[in-house]
């Protein structure tokens, strides 16, 4: 799966994606940030106005695609992009609902940027985005791909959820390893994940199939066919917890569950993955599923979860302490924006 060549682009080839407004003036930016889009024109205005809103950078267009094919909320934010009365934004529209990820495999192929990055609409870029993770790829070429912290803010109403507080720290650069996807997903999504157009072709893109872990695959996948996946400790980005699919129960079991199987995907890359797995990989996988709940529920865990929780955070925490030395081998060699 992992080592198969595919190609994702295909399967919504025959669909058009319709352009609506095209301001860009920009044949060949180095950067481009796609904003995936679907009925929520308000939310849009917000992930507009934040990769708009960017300093000390400006080599850059914003590719808005919208997979609403009723067109009902097209005048809205046609009035949104006007208002903002900026060069920078091209807007379509697909012909069919291709879904999610085949949105995300739109953005790819309808970018001019060599580099790209997509912001889903309803988060949100800090203003030193660009200018800092510009400024590390152009003074590290090595970098393929570039991820970064992002602040987690819940935006839904009466909830009980209370997110971690933002870690003080120097920032760093690190290069991220297999094992370190083993144990989780290093980004939220796509959020500040910047990556190269080219490599993200040439891997297939985004594979649906694996919804809602397509983009934990595919980062896998990115890393594993030798591009250098790297780190960057600094929050550039608002990840924001609305209401969505995420909070059905049944999208946490699938996510857990695909994990398992990207787990043994990567076991031939790890030769001691598998007394890893042998041992805790049940613990593990019910630690994907209490972390999920943390996050996207109110329910509390029963006494006996919080201690399995807690055994996985503690196997964890061993884990970051141990690679905090060959990080800061790297962080070493690295040159900071």
């Amino acid at each position: 799966m992992l080592k198969e060549k595919s190609n994702h682009f295909l399967k919504y080839a025959d669909i058009k994606s319709l352009p609506i407004v095209s301001n860009s003036t920009k044949s060949s930016p180095l950067i481009t940030i796609a904003i995936p889009t679907y009925k929520r024109p308000l939310l849009l205005k917000n992930a507009l106005y934040s990769a708009l809103n960017q300093e000390g950078f400006d080599d850059y267009e914003i590719v808005v695609v919208d997979n609403d094919a009723d067109r009902k909320h097209e005048p809205a934010i046609k009035k949104i992009i006007s208002d903002f009365q900026s060069n920078k934004i091209v807007y379509y529209i697909n012909e069919k609902n291709i879904g999610m990820f085949g949105n995300w495999n739109r953005c790819i192929e309808l970018a001019n940027g060599e580099w790209i990055t997509i912001l889903n609409d309803d988060d949100i870029l800090k203003k030193d985005y660009l200018k800092t993770v510009v400024g590390i790829i152009k003074k590290n070429s090595i970098i393929d791909c570039l991820m970064i912290n992002a602040e987690i803010k819940d935006q839904r109403r009466n909830s009980k959820h209370i997110p971690e507080k933002q870690k003080k720290r120097k920032n760093k650069i690190f290069k991220l390893r297999i094992f370190d996807f083993y144990l989780n997903n290093q980004n939220f999504g796509s959020l500040g994940v910047l990556f190269k157009v080219k490599n993200s072709i040439e891997i297939g893109g985004f594979n649906e199939k694996f919804y809602p872990t397509s983009d934990y695959f595919f980062f896998v996948k990115y890393l594993v066919s030798n591009n250098l996946i790297y780190k960057y400790t600094k929050y550039l980005a608002v990840y924001n917890i609305n209401v969505n699919e995420s909070h059905n129960e049944k999208v946490w079991r699938k996510w857990t569950s695909d994990y398992s199987l990207l787990q043994k995907e990567l076991n031939p890359f790890l030769g001691f993955g598998r007394i890893y797995n042998f041992f805790f990989g049940k613990v593990r996988k019910d630690f994907l599923y209490f972390q999920s709940t943390k996050l996207w529920s109110d329910k509390q865990l029963s006494l006996k979860d919080s201690s399995r929780f807690l055994i996985m955070r503690i196997i964890t925490f061993l884990y970051r302490f141990f690679m905090a030395g060959v990080h800061s081998l790297d962080n070493i060699r690295m040159n900071k924006p």
